[in-house]
Parts: structure tokens; sequence; C-alpha cells
């Protein structure tokens, strides 16, 4: 790989959760709700994103919080804006 080229999509950094927010608790539970409705597995959500189904477990059980680029993949891959998603989260949270 040149220096101007870019990482394979499976390398997509994130951040690492220390301390669990509640709102990024209440994303990773939406995207699996999103994901299970489709009846997509980790491994095929992660084909559609071109992420690791690794990335899209972490995400899910809050392993990891996404960066955007992620998050985009993600509900692109779900079928939805990533503004639905961050919505349905907060909603989520309000309950």
């Amino acid at each position: 790989m040149n220096k101007h080229s870019l990482p394979p999509t499976s390398s997509i950094p994130s951040q690492p959760v220390k301390e669990v927010d509640p709102f990024c608790r209440a994303f990773a539970l939406v995207v699996r709700r999103h994901r299970e409705r489709m009846h997509l597995s980790p491994g095929r959500l992660a084909e559609r994103s071109h992420l690791s189904r690794t990335m899209i477990e972490f995400i899910e059980a809050v392993g990891r919080i996404p960066t955007m680029g992620v998050a985009v993949r993600v509900a692109r891959a779900l079928g939805v804006q990533l503004s639905r998603l961050t919505h349905e989260a907060e909603r989520m949270m309000q309950l």
C-alpha cells in the first residue's frame, strides 16, 4: 500500500470503550434491532458494510464506538440514513 492509498475497509478504526455512554449503548441496540429486522447475520451485515464481522459484533456489544465513517457504512448497509439510527437511539434514551 502506498502512502496515498486508503487502508482496507476492514481495518477502519473505532474507539475502544472505557466507560459505556448511554447513547452508545442505545445506538448499539438500534443497530442490532435493524439488523435483526432485516434477517441479517452479523457476518452478512459485515459483508454489506465492507467491515469485519468482529467489528459489527463489537459495535453491537458496545465493545467499540464506531467512527462516523464506520457508522455511515453500517447505516447504508441497513438501508437507512445515519440520522435515523441516531434519532432512534436518542428516543430510546428518553424512555
